[in-house]
């Protein structure tokens, strides 16, 4: 009679995958050891009543889990995976699956202490960028506050000035603190807002102050480079033109840079100018735009002058033709235009004016309301009205033909005014009328 052999189930627990080895009747069954962590040391910080861990473990297997018992001080004992702790000391977890295999991590719950690194390293940075969020260089976001110069709200830093910076994090008696440059940026502007009144060829644009590189570059176009110098010469382009210009400062593994822009509009050269006339005072404006300005007064002593704006004071009253010529710096080619003006001033000069009384000329009613009647005018061109300043008011032209006029002078202001009448010789003949 044969003797049937018992069968016999051994489980090995180790830290090795699962594994079945069978011999006969004998089965022997070795299963892997769980693996947990505790994480780190766990921090009370001033105020704090408890921690809670954050234990991480391997998979136990499909339909298979794990059983938690921690331990610790003051008799502390736990059957959760993440208990709450509120007592300082070392605490254990013993994490075992349901074969019984078991095993244990270690977790420190202390206080801060000052050898602890609270700040992480704030990067250098360039003066004008966006505020620093100093919380995302702290071990315990959202937690403390900060201080120090240009920090403002307790958690944020404003590079207001440059140079070395220094700011502190404290949270209840425990405090670190934190160094960092903020460099200065380029001190370059461009040197025109927008480039006007300009013809020709070409333009120089430039910028003022000093970079370690300097680049040009089309405002549609910014990655190509049209030029790395700060006199930059270009062909005057047939439309409104937007330029960029990037200057930048190179630091120890920081560049600083800063941005302008340029628009360089082609408007065509317009010599002219304006004129205020002050009995014989002449205030003249040229439009703004030249480069250089050159005025002829027309008088007898070829008077001149290179300002913009001269102011120019005449001897004697009549017709002048006044020039203005005018060069761009976009091209060497010279503007011009010429103007007439008309010195009437019977205040301070009495040199080529005569009264009416030297000729046939009648104005009536004198002071006069609404309309005033002139005859005796055939051998007359123009009649010019100014007024006591010698403000040209009105100019009305005569017919050789006619000999009798009528004028509305009802929109006058009250005030004296000057009738010149010119005839084709350049004679000027004058009368003070009365407006009421």
């Amino acid at each position: 009679m044969i003797e049937k052999i018992p069968k016999v189930i051994v489980v090995i627990c180790m830290m090795i995958v699962t594994t079945v080895c069978s011999f006969a009747q004998h089965t022997v069954t070795i299963k892997a050891l769980p693996v947990v962590n505790t994480g780190s040391d766990l921090v009370l910080k001033p105020g704090q009543a408890s921690v809670q861990p954050v234990v991480t473990t391997d998979d136990p297997g499909p339909g298979q889990t794990y059983t938690y018992n921690w331990s610790g001080p003051s008799g502390f004992s736990s059957l959760t995976k993440q208990p709450v702790l509120s007592v300082l000391g070392t605490y254990t977890l013993q994490a075992t699956n349901t074969w019984g295999c078991s095993n244990q991590d270690q977790l420190l719950v202390r206080t801060l202490l000052p050898t602890d690194t609270f700040m992480t390293v704030i990067p250098n940075m360039c003066f004008g960028y966006d505020t620093l969020m100093l919380y995302s260089y702290t071990s315990y976001p959202g937690e403390g506050s900060f201080s120090g110069t240009n920090v403002i709200n307790g958690n944020a830093f404003v590079p207001k000035t440059t140079g070395l910076n220094k700011v502190y994090w404290t949270l209840g008696s425990v405090t670190d603190s934190a160094t960092f440059m903020v460099y200065a940026l380029p001190n370059t502007k461009v040197f025109r807002d927008t480039i006007t009144r300009c013809s020709g060829d070409s333009v120089w644009i430039s910028v003022l102050g000093t970079a370690d590189t300097y680049n040009w570059s089309l405002l549609s176009n910014p990655t190509v480079s049209l030029s790395n110098q700060s006199l930059y010469h270009i062909k005057m382009p047939s439309s409104s033109t937007p330029y960029l210009f990037t200057g930048t400062a190179n630091y120890p593994g920081l560049t600083c840079s800063i941005k302008d822009t340029l628009a360089v509009i082609p408007v065509p050269v317009v010599a002219d100018f304006l004129d205020t006339i002050d009995h014989n005072r002449v205030y003249f404006y040229g439009i703004p735009g030249a480069q250089t300005y050159a005025w002829e007064f027309g008088d007898k002593k070829f008077s001149k002058d290179w300002q913009q704006d001269p102011v120019f004071t005449y001897k004697a009253n009549g017709y002048f033709n006044v020039k203005l010529t005018i060069t761009t710096m976009c091209s060497s080619q010279k503007y011009s235009v010429t103007k007439s003006i008309f010195i009437a001033d019977l205040l301070y000069i009495d040199d080529g004016i005569q009264d009416i009384s030297q000729s046939d000329i009648k104005v009536y009613p004198n002071p006069v309301v609404d309309y005033v009647q002139i005859q005796g005018v055939r051998e007359f061109n123009q009649l010019q009205i100014v007024d006591i300043h010698g403000k040209l008011v009105d100019i009305k032209q005569f017919d050789k033909y006619q000999d009798f006029y009528y004028f509305d002078l009802s929109d006058y202001k009250t005030g004296t005014y000057i009738f010149c009448f010119l005839d084709a010789k350049g004679n000027i003949y004058t009368t003070r009328v009365i407006k009421q």
